[in-house]
């Protein structure tokens, strides 16, 4: 018995040409709505508490040197100084209110990654200004009584030691073997272990395997720079980040491809229609999220480095 007449079957191609010319109508739509639709201010608003949140949460340096009292907010950048961290562009139905996507784990990852610059700021300025601990204290002696030495070295000089252990986890094993050493619950910006009651904080990359014996007090400090004209507008957030987010207007978008060719290539590669790239752009926004930060050492004397063997 046959089910479907010859007739039926001829047309079937006219009727799945009908179904991808109204599905591309609905697409059409759809782009159209997203690209004049506002921003949900509910849903940027979220974004910025995730970010802050994330960053807080990611902090290791920044928590204990503000404890010291060793942050500032500075006017005037110097040159040298960037601004780093996020300059991108994200889907803008995450930011609609219309669209149940959210970006929220996304910005607490960018909140996390900012932190992690930070850390990696500070690490740098000490292992470019501290000087390596004596010598002699580096020929075969084990790195247990290295460290006790430089400990005593700074209470003889009134100084209140922290450790920083730095891609250095060989470092906090042969610390953990000791009776003076104890891990800590680490609660938000605090230190994840404690030895000889010098607080110990673990950081995971750094330009060299090392203990670094400081007192954050003296050593250096934190100078966060604000915005200015280099940025344009935007909002500077817990005293630090600097964030906006807009939408890509049509002149934007054209005005983005002629910076940056690679943004008229599609997800394969492929190079796109003029116009179809500069639709495309249009339902992405513009999304900052930057810091302009710089650690200076003030007193390399209130800082010492000890050399470990990396993992």
């Amino acid at each position: 018995m046959t089910l479907v007449e010859p007739e039926g079957f001829e047309a079937i191609p006219m009727l799945r040409d009908l179904l991808a010319r109204t599905l591309a109508e609905f697409q059409g739509l759809r782009e159209q709505r997203l690209v004049e639709a506002p921003l949900s201010e509910q849903k940027v608003q979220a974004f910025r508490d995730e970010l802050v949140r994330g960053w807080r949460e990611a902090s290791i340096l920044r928590a204990a040197i503000a404890r010291s009292g060793r942050i500032q907010v500075v006017e005037g950048r110097p040159p040298a100084v960037l601004f780093r961290g996020y300059n991108t562009l994200e889907r803008k139905d995450a930011f609609t209110e219309e669209e149940h996507l959210s970006a929220e784990g996304l910005a607490r990852e960018y909140g996390r990654g900012l932190s992690r610059m930070e850390d990696e700021l500070v690490v740098d300025a000490l292992s470019a200004e501290l000087a390596l601990v004596a010598p002699e204290l580096l020929s075969g002696e084990p790195l247990l009584a290295s460290c006790d030495r430089a400990l005593a070295d700074f209470e003889s000089r009134g100084l209140s030691p922290t450790i920083l252990a730095v891609d250095a986890w060989g470092a906090i094993r042969t610390l953990s073997t000791s009776p003076d050493f104890r891990y800590l619950d680490r609660t938000e910006g605090g230190a994840s272990a404690e030895y000889r009651g010098s607080p110990v904080f673990q950081l995971y990359e750094g330009p060299e395997s090392a203990l670094y014996v400081v007192d954050l007090d003296k050593v250096g400090e934190l100078r966060t720079y604000g915005p200015d004209e280099d940025v344009g507008d935007g909002e500077f957030l817990a005293e630090a980040i600097f964030f906006s987010i807009g939408d890509i207007s049509e002149a934007r978008a054209r005005e983005l491809l002629a910076q940056q060719p690679q943004l008229a290539l599609s997800d394969s590669d492929e190079p796109l229609e003029q116009e179809e790239a500069v639709r495309r752009l249009q339902q992405r926004v513009h999304l900052r999220a930057l810091e302009a930060v710089e650690y200076v050492v003030t007193q390399p004397a209130a800082g010492l480095r000890l050399l470990a063997e990396p993992e």
